[in-house]
């Protein structure tokens, strides 16, 4: 038995939950060190604004570790949860980029055949495509089982995406995304930068309290208004 060798280790990282609230033209920004804490402040901000009532969708990014904590914690809401378009559309592309032969074998598969299902909502009809690539094309068939076994865990947050497009419904967390950039990304996320936990946590409450125009409140008063007041 070998000891470790420290120098070898990759650096801590600290992770931060954001979410961005919208109802009509009003919006806000919540992070947390954590996705229960971002979920327990989400749901004060909606009975604050008396929102309880409303139907909730729910963007996210397909992580086991959110859908759980938001089926644990707010089963008695009614909300939806919609696979982010980008992040499935994302996943598939690095994915598959492992399991075939070479880029030109994976964006025609992914163009022709895998995309235009799940744009459509199809999963049933992706997981066909997954089992049936030609085998003389796959380089390694253990992610092309995994991705199948991925549809069948998030086949429910799929939606038909053309459908919502065509209703000029919302398909991307792209807001949410923004708002990451805006409260961590920005500041934090530089060649050379260190963070503590608890320094990290602090810019990044800071900097949403900023956002939502809680700033001075929270400076003077030492409060945080959870009204939904900005212009989204």
């Amino acid at each position: 038995m070998r000891p470790k060798d420290e120098s070898k280790e990759q650096p801590k990282r600290v992770q931060t939950t954001v979410a961005h609230i919208q109802y009509g033209k009003k919006s806000y920004i919540l992070s947390s060190d954590s996705v229960v804490a971002c979920l327990q402040s989400v749901l004060g901000l909606l009975i604050i604004n008396g929102l309880l009532q409303k139907q909730i969708v729910i963007f996210a990014d397909g992580a086991r570790s959110i859908n759980s904590a938001i089926l644990k914690m707010l089963p008695f809401l009614n909300f939806k949860i919609i696979l982010d378009w980008y992040h499935l559309e994302k996943k598939f592309y690095e994915q598959m980029g492992m399991a075939l032969k070479g880029a030109k074998i994976k964006n025609e598969f992914l163009k022709d055949k895998l995309l235009p299902c799940l744009w459509f909502g199809n999963v049933d009809g992706a997981i066909k495509e997954l089992q049936n690539i030609d085998a003389k094309k796959v380089k390694d068939a253990g992610v092309i089982i995994n991705l199948i076994g991925y549809l069948e865990r998030v086949r429910e947050y799929i939606p038909c995406y053309a459908m919502r497009k065509k209703l000029g419904l919302r398909n991307s967390s792209g807001i949410g995304e923004k708002c990451n950039d805006i409260t961590v990304a920005k500041r934090q996320k530089h060649n050379g930068m260190s963070w503590s936990d608890s320094g990290s946590i602090a810019f990044g409450a800071v900097a949403t309290a900023t956002y939502n125009r809680q700033i001075k409140n929270w400076i003077y008063n030492h409060d945080i208004g959870l009204q939904l007041n900005k212009a989204a």
